[in-house]
């Protein structure tokens, strides 16, 4: 995620983003909620800044980070 966040490419954090969250579903026992338990799980150090004004955000439905 710290090259993706560094290239300040927002599709390339999202792509990061859905891959961690793909793995994730693959081996968590619970669904995933919220970008933040990436964080509180271990598999990020924090949540990367959006580009301004937009914030990354999941999708349950989608099971996917969106920029809004």
């Amino acid at each position: 995620m710290d090259k993706a966040v560094a290239t300040g490419d927002p599709q390339a954090v999202l792509q990061v983003f859905n891959q961690l969250i793909d793995a994730r579903f693959m081996t968590a026992t619970s669904p995933l909620t919220d970008l933040n338990q990436l964080v509180t799980e271990g598999s990020l150090k924090r949540l990367p800044d959006g580009p301004a004004g937009k914030k990354y955000l999941f999708d349950p439905k989608t099971k996917q980070v969106v920029l809004r």
